[in-house]
């Protein structure tokens, strides 16, 4: 599933929940990134919420095998850790977060992003747009 983030979510693709990896819809999702227009303040409320829920519905609808599970996001800046979010919807740590923050190199506080991805056994990385 691939979804866009500002003040609501919106669904990228044709695919609102999960499905395999094959080739079509790696193509198809960097298609749908090639469009996206980044601008304002993101609601990672949101964001984490939406993701945690077409998670659980996948599970529930048997379209996932409950053995990995991750969100990936794409951002370059959080207001907060979400601390209080994230052990709601995520109290066991079994949904890894990983974050790609974007940005110049001496852009913007990235400490509370990389904070997210650490405290939920993900991984953090800088990616640096000249």
């Amino acid at each position: 599933a691939f979804y866009t983030f500002n003040k609501t979510t919106q669904s990228l693709s044709c695919f609102p929940m999960l499905e395999r990896a094959r080739l079509k819809y790696i193509n198809h999702l960097y298609e749908e990134i090639d469009k996206i227009d980044a601008f304002g303040a993101s609601n990672f409320s949101i964001a984490l919420n939406t993701a945690f829920d077409v998670l659980e519905e996948s599970a529930r609808n048997n379209k996932t095998c409950n053995w990995q599970r991750a969100i990936i996001i794409f951002s370059d800046y959080v207001r907060e850790e979400y601390t209080e979010l994230l052990k709601k919807r995520n109290p066991d740590g079994r949904v890894r977060i990983f974050i790609l923050a974007f940005g110049a190199p001496n852009q913007g506080d990235t400490s509370k992003l990389e904070k997210i991805a650490c405290a939920n056994n993900g991984y953090f990385s800088k990616v640096y747009n000249y």
